[in-house]
């Protein structure tokens, strides 16, 4: 069974970017573009999302003047892309990205963080572990020698680092670094705020996996009490929290609570979300396994059958998340088999 991750960025440059230097500079297209991108993306409307920022970047590449909004705008458009699961673009992105940055500003610049941290995602969900680890150290270096060790920027790439190592099992670091985070981002944003949500669902996973199940149960609630707040009731990251709290009853045998949480999950991303999007694919191989738990092959088989494609598209034929729900599909048809051929048997 696989967990739901949310990674972070850092605050959204598009926000900022529609303040005017000075009271007498005017709104531009670009302006409009990219915030109506941050608003939809905010919202997880992802497809309006996606339309106002490469309308940006059409923008913004037609002008030839300013590397920087073209920058700006790619920066905004690989964090969408890797919340889509569209990492071949998202790659491509946050490198076009950071090649501007550097050679506007040189390699130790803190615009550079922006690209970095975008990059580092990308490989981290491709299971590029040490390419991603390597950026991210370079981005968190960059961002406290300009900021000190307690700004945000610092906290949310500490959150994703945290991530890395969890799925490398380096339970400790991962721990201790999610811990800093939580601390710096309550302390900058106070106690209900979705950053604050997703480091207590990521630390919650952190305890799942070292058997500490009463504590992950308190953090995720406390972590859906806020999103739901915040977000409302179908927005992806509520799905996400949900499939990461079945994941706790399902390790402490409570396989119909985790069922039923899991299907709450999906009925929320297929609402919201596109059909190939890979967190779709990784809450049906979750669903699939509590199926296989209790011997139930003919219900897990349609679910493996739709999830393993889907990952296989996005994150790659050989990433851990694909070859494992791939084993775990092809142990479901032998199962299936073997039933079939025992059952004239029996009869």
């Amino acid at each position: 069974m696989q967990k739901q991750k949310w990674c972070k960025v850092f605050i959204t440059l598009g926000v900022l970017s529609i303040i005017p230097n000075s009271a007498l500079a005017a709104v531009t297209d670009w302006d409009i573009s990219i915030q109506a991108g941050c608003d939809a993306f905010a919202q997880g409307k992802y497809q309006e999302a996606e339309t106002a920022f490469l309308s940006a970047k059409q923008i913004a590449e037609k002008s030839g003047i300013d590397n920087d909004q073209l920058a700006r705008t790619l920066h905004e458009l690989a964090g969408l892309y890797v919340t889509e699961g569209k990492y071949t673009q998202a790659e491509a992105a946050a490198k076009q990205c950071l090649e501007l940055r550097e050679k506007s500003f040189g390699a130790s610049d803190l615009r550079l963080t922006f690209p970095l941290v975008d990059l580092a995602l990308v490989y981290q969900k491709l299971g590029k572990y040490e390419e991603s680890e390597s950026l991210y150290k370079r981005s968190i270096a960059i961002t406290e020698k300009v900021y000190g060790p307690n700004h945000l920027n610092v906290a949310f790439t500490l959150d994703n680092l945290s991530l890395l190592y969890e799925s490398e099992h380096k339970y400790d670091l991962a721990e201790s670094l999610t811990k800093r985070a939580l601390a710096i981002e309550e302390s900058n944003l106070g106690p209900e705020n979705k950053h604050v949500a997703i480091a207590l669902d990521n630390l919650a996973m952190i305890y799942k996996e070292t058997g500490k199940y009463s504590e992950a149960e308190s953090l995720l609630a406390r972590s859906l009490a806020i999103q739901k707040k915040i977000l409302g009731p179908d927005h992806p990251a509520i799905a996400i929290s949900l499939v990461n709290l079945s994941l706790i009853y399902a390790a402490e045998g409570k396989m119909e609570e985790a069922e039923s949480l899991c299907k709450q999950a999906l009925e929320i991303q297929e609402k919201v979300l596109e059909p190939g999007d890979p967190d779709i694919a990784t809450t049906l191989a979750n669903l699939a396994a509590y199926y296989v738990s209790q011997g139930k092959y003919d219900q897990a088989e349609p679910l493996y059958k739709r999830s393993v494609p889907i990952l296989e598209k996005t994150v790659g034929m050989n990433n851990p998340i694909t070859v494992h729900c791939r084993q775990e599909y092809e142990s479901v048809l032998q199962k299936l088999k073997e039933q079939k051929v025992s059952s004239p048997a029996k009869q």
